[in-house]
């Protein structure tokens, strides 16, 4: 009943933050405003945007891929497959509160692509472990190359970099020891349980796991899978940018020139926001009111800034939700071609 109670809170507590900001972005923009963003809005540049889109999915998807077959896999989807999957995921990381929709990535290569789940869930947390990595020499960039203008954000920047690195590192070190010692553990310990045929199958995921994670660990993968996350990292933020500098540029004039230090913050912060479980369906809230806020911080009007971070993640949600719609439908159709060949199979015999 609590969990029920704090669950039906968030919700309301999504809903009411959401509602704030797009009755904030009614009441304080007016026509003007929307009728410069889409006149002005340099398209050539949204063009650009999705270049580095396909460019990193080409990247995100090699390295789930890589990740795959140095977790041993038997059984590899092909590359166009894995791109598709890649795609969905895209599009339902911020659908859900606190990136809830990553995990269709393991859904949708278990259940439909009959990947085992052990390699899918390794697959998985090493991609997220290593874009915690792919964050660091990203931040310790823009620490040495603003180092002469330096801020109050430099030492957060630097800390967090460290806290980052060492973090991940010692994440993908461990995990693989841990989960095996765990079911070696659960082997010795469930002599009453040895005959429930769900203790034994629970053994055999947790070992089957420890395995996948220890063949990553030990994989001489991690040299590439670091470099594939860092051009990630910087692919996306990239796009990112250039497509936020070109709103700013559209709605508020060519005068105004937000520094990249601060882009990237509000990317981030606003990208960090989305993970918390009180975003918006869809992601919109906490995203809007993080990046708009700091936009406003720099000099753009509150109203303004607000209609900038809403034309940016409505934008990135339309290519998302475009893109990975369309994959969704290839992989249920090829879902259901499976399963009646399967079922056809099935009666032949």
């Amino acid at each position: 009943m609590n969990a029920k109670i704090k669950k039906i809170g968030l919700v309301g507590l999504s809903t009411v933050i959401t509602g704030l900001l797009v009755y904030a972005l009614i009441t304080r923009t007016q026509a003007a405003d929307w009728r410069r963003l889409i006149v002005h809005l340099n398209y050539s540049v949204f063009m650009g945007y999705l270049a580095l889109y396909g460019l990193n999915l080409v990247l995100r998807t090699w390295r789930y891929q890589l990740l795959l077959r140095a977790a041993q896999a038997p059984k590899l989807p092909s590359f166009g497959k894995l791109t598709l999957v890649t795609m969905v995921r895209n599009m339902l990381v911020d659908f859900l509160p606190a990136r809830i929709g990553s995990l269709s990535y393991v859904v949708i290569l278990n259940r439909i692509l009959k990947v085992d789940i052990a390699f899918c869930l390794a697959s998985f947390t090493y991609a997220f472990i290593f874009d915690l990595l792919g964050l660091v020499p990203l931040l310790a960039g823009l620490v040495l190359v603003n180092l002469p203008a330096l801020t109050r954000l430099h030492p957060v920047f630097g800390a967090l970099a460290l806290l980052l690195c060492g973090g991940a590192l010692l994440s993908a070190w461990l995990v693989g020891p841990v989960l095996n010692g765990l079911g070696k553990r659960l082997d010795r310990s469930g002599v009453r349980w040895e005959k429930k045929s769900w203790y034994r199958k629970l053994v055999q995921q947790v070992r089957e796991l420890g395995d996948s994670f220890q063949a990553l660990r030990t994989g001489r993968v991690w040299g590439i899978t670091w470099g594939l996350s860092i051009l990630i990292r910087m692919g996306k933020y990239l796009m990112l940018a250039l497509l936020l500098s070109a709103i700013i540029q559209a709605v508020a004039g060519t005068g105004v020139r937000i520094p990249w230090l601060w882009l990237l913050v509000g990317l981030i912060a606003s990208e960090a926001a989305t993970a918390l479980p009180v975003g918006g369906l869809a992601g919109f809230g906490l995203y809007e009111g993080v990046l708009g806020s700091i936009l406003a911080g720099q000099g753009i009007d509150p109203g303004q800034a607000l209609l900038v971070s809403f034309a940016q993640h409505g934008l990135t949600q339309l290519v998302d939700y475009s893109l990975g719609g369309g994959a969704l439908g290839a992989i249920l159709y090829f879902w259901a071609g499976q399963k009646k060949t399967d079922s056809g199979e099935s009666i032949s015999r």
